[in-house]
């Protein structure tokens, strides 16, 4: 077990490592930060929504990261089922894209430019 422990503790310092060289973490509002974030990395290929819960704000921020997406990318959304009007936002993402209904969570692979 001691073997064991430090094996695990040497793979979360590892999974730590790449994501601190992979990722890039911005706090605030998307207001706020989304749009000048998105011009500076280019392309995403990971997007983590978890915020302003409303539906236009929901679909507007989406619309917004889609030029920036990777070829191969995913966008995960939080809170899809946070309330009537986030269930909207996500049941119209949903149609626009492949994606899946994780319970509060909703992913979309591989989102296409056209919306």
């Amino acid at each position: 077990p001691l073997s064991r422990n430090i094996a695990l503790h040497l793979t979360r310092a590892l999974a730590l490592l790449v994501v601190r060289t992979l990722c890039f973490l911005v706090i605030g509002r998307f207001s706020d930060v989304l749009e000048n974030t998105l011009r500076q990395l280019n392309s995403v290929d990971f997007l983590f929504v978890d915020g302003h819960h409303e539906k236009h704000a929901t679909i507007n921020y989406f619309k917004m990261a889609r030029p920036f997406l990777s070829e191969k990318n995913i966008v995960l959304f939080d809170d899809i089922k946070w309330s009537k009007g986030m269930m909207e936002a996500w049941e119209e993402i949903a149609r626009s894209t492949e994606a899946y209904d994780l319970g509060p969570l909703g992913i979309c692979l591989d989102v296409s430019n056209k919306y």
